[in-house]
């Protein structure tokens, strides 16, 4: 399907992007039933897929294709909103799935641009096949019997992780002329792959979460939420509560903190309490548990959904008696020793060990002192780690640790040679006797014993 905006036939653009809209979700609908159909007859009776459903799209997602020169419609100047704008002209093209859960999103991005530029919309492919893990649903009847997963990766598209990513969203991404320009900031891979981890971590289904979302740490205004929130079902413009353990109340005067006390909501890592209402402009909250790593996590899956605003609640300390409930409070730095938000660069590149450290003025001291190895050693965790040339405590070993995984709770042996500092201290038990031949290394807390008993001893 190909249509231009500039067509004097199309006078009003609604049509346009309607019909855009339509083709998108009935190609979406014809991928997904010719997948699940292939995988029914699979299961059935062994039938292969055909073999060439990748040439011929048969599983693709939908691709959404605009070119523009960059101009203005006549009569139109541009609006002053932070998107829907065209920063040069070109082709853009992004893959799409779910045009059912994103047909708002796509109706108000798209009236925009061909309301107010020249440029051609077509709905076409690109080759990017349905993972089959993302049309499975036991609710729908989809039953495998005794194929495994594993058969079914063999001759079905799967996910590949490698396919996935943010280089778009993190500026990342390289600007080739020649190329076809991403048209949204996550494709259809990368949107499919969030939605499900969604499903996980939550426990609620992508369609039951609002705009507006909240993010707390704290049981207690989970139930402050869900007491308050069970209350307004039925009284105003919310129409129900939703949330993970199964929980749905769509009818008044029914006590939504006993259902959520007896679902299943432990279940989940991170359990979401949806307050719908029409148009998504509802409430949903989110218990992301401690740590830095579930609130970086449920943030990346969520962006995909596009919401209004996000915001976290809970408690601080350390603020100025002048301060009241209700003031607004402008952070501009933060501390933290989670190295959580480390720079990937600096923490996963080995530096080499100090000059003096690899190269000692003489080759073998009279005990055993070797030159230290010329590969990085390795914390216990079993992550890359910098070397440590001399004496390291444990505290140091452990943040040495790649950045995007937490320390592990093993602690990693750090150990000291009592002999001079040419020699490279091991972190972790597999490298404890590498370096000092003749005299074994010892713990910290053996030195620190002698070290102690020979400052107390008596002088001679």
């Amino acid at each position: 399907m190909t249509s231009e905006s500039s067509n004097e036939n199309i006078a009003d653009p609604t049509t346009l992007v309607e019909g855009v809209i339509a083709e998108l979700q009935s190609r979406f609908r014809t991928s997904v039933g010719n997948l699940k159909s292939a995988i029914a007859a699979f299961v059935r009776d062994g039938t292969l897929p055909p073999a060439d459903a990748a040439a011929t799209g048969l599983f693709d997602y939908p691709a959404l294709r605009l070119v523009t020169n960059g101009e203005f419609r006549e009569g139109q100047g541009g609006h002053n909103l932070a998107f829907g704008h065209f920063e040069r002209a070109g082709e853009f093209v992004t893959t799409v799935t779910r045009p059912d859960l994103f047909e708002a999103y796509l109706r108000e991005q798209l009236t925009l641009l061909v309301r107010h530029y020249e440029v051609t919309l077509e709905v076409t492919r690109t080759g990017q096949q349905i993972p089959f893990p993302y049309v499975l649903d036991a609710s729908d009847g989809s039953d495998m019997g005794r194929v495994t997963p594993l058969e079914l990766a063999r001759h079905f598209p799967t996910t590949e992780l490698a396919d996935i990513g943010d280089e778009l969203a993190d500026g990342l991404f390289g600007f080739d002329p020649a190329a076809a320009q991403p048209l949204a900031l996550f494709d259809a891979l990368r949107t499919d792959f969030s939605l499900a981890r969604l499903r996980h971590y939550t426990g609620t289904a992508p369609e039951h979460f609002q705009r507006y979302i909240l993010f707390t740490n704290y049981h207690r205004y989970v139930d402050e939420f869900v007491a308050w929130a069970g209350a307004q079902v039925g009284k105003g413009r919310y129409t129900a509560l939703a949330g993970a353990g199964g929980l749905y109340v769509d009818e008044p005067d029914i006590n939504a903190s006993a259902l959520a006390s007896d679902s299943a909501w432990r279940r989940h890592q991170m359990p979401a309490y949806h307050l719908i209402a029409e148009g998504g402009s509802g409430i949903t909250l989110v218990n992301i548990g401690v740590g830095p790593s579930n609130a970086k996590t449920i943030c990346d899956h969520l962006a995909v959904l596009r919401p209004e605003a996000w915001m976290m609640i809970g408690h601080c300390g350390g603020l100025r008696p002048s301060q009241r409930i209700g003031d607004y409070v402008l952070a501009h730095a933060y501390l933290r020793d989670d190295h959580i938000r480390r720079s990937p660069k600096s923490s996963r590149r080995w530096r080499a060990p100090p000059r003096r450290c690899r190269e000692p003025a003489v080759p073998t001291s009279r005990n055993g002192c070797v030159p230290a190895p010329s590969s990085p050693p390795t914390t216990a965790t079993g992550n890359c780690a910098s070397p440590i040339p001399r004496c390291a405590s444990r505290s140091r070993a452990r943040s040495a640790s790649t950045w995007s995984q937490r320390p592990s709770r093993r602690r990693a042996t750090a150990s000291v040679c009592l002999t001079a500092p040419c020699c490279a201290c091991p972190t972790s038990r597999s490298t404890a006797n590498s370096s000092c031949r003749d005299r074994p290394t010892v713990s910290m807390k053996k030195r620190s014993r002698r070290i102690s008993r020979s400052a107390s001893a008596p002088a001679n």
